[in-house]
């Protein structure tokens, strides 16, 4: 099987979009060592360095960037019908808008939609509506990453075949620690007595806060339970 994978949205900025493409094709390339990936790269950033261990894998470098949504649209034009006919993809996988579809299977993954709930009269809802609607209408499987997505999904496009894929999670990185290693972080870090811990960009529709519930004893006990 050959199957390629869009991942011109990637690049050296911390995601949690990139750890889920790390973790989950990490092992899928594994299990399928008799398929071809074909990861297509953007043109500021190389994904080589994180599957050094896999040997079924073939990047392909784009002229597409990736940060920037009516540069990515203009560099595609050209650049993706050709390209996509010379691979003869069974699959290709999407994992940012605007859309973009291949004679194979098409799949995208998509984290939210919230561009969705921008004000009516404003120029990104209308952009995001169009986007959303080509990518509703003409894909064959929509892949999100919890039940509440699929559902507030569904709400708005009812005909959707949408599909959940939890975010995985390597066990091997995590290794139980003593309060004194919790303290030193906490110096270290000159943190309060009195912090919340979360991870993840300081944007604003991430909804942080402050927080005064939590202190250093009650996380180590959740921890503990």
């Amino acid at each position: 099987m050959r199957i390629g994978l869009n991942a011109t949205c990637f690049n050296d900025r911390p995601s949690g979009a990139l750890q889920r493409f790390i973790g989950i094709y990490g092992e899928v390339f594994k299990l399928m060592p008799d398929s071809t990936f074909y990861i297509f790269e953007p043109s500021d950033f190389k994904l080589d360095i994180f599957f050094t261990e896999s040997n079924n894998i073939i990047f392909v470098p784009t002229p597409i960037p990736s940060q920037g949504r009516i540069r990515k649209l203009l560099k595609g034009l050209n650049f993706w019908p050709s390209t996509l006919n010379k691979y003869d993809l069974d699959i290709f996988e999407c994992f940012n808008l605007p859309l973009v579809t291949s004679s194979s299977i098409s799949l995208a993954t998509i984290h939210d939609i919230r561009g969705l709930k921008n004000s009516l009269f404003s120029l990104n809802y209308w952009v995001a509506k169009i986007t959303h609607y080509h990518l509703f209408r003409n894909i064959n499987r929509v892949i999100t990453v919890s039940d509440t997505m699929r559902d507030e999904i569904q709400s708005l496009y009812p005909d959707s075949d949408v599909h959940v894929v939890y975010n995985g999670l390597d066990y091997s990185m995590f290794q139980q620690v003593t309060w004194e290693q919790i303290l030193e972080v906490k110096d270290h870090l000159n943190l309060p007595n009195q912090f919340l811990l979360t991870v993840g960009h300081f944007e604003e529709r991430k909804k942080i806060y402050k927080e005064e519930r939590f202190t250093v004893a009650e996380y180590v006990v959740q921890l503990k339970t």
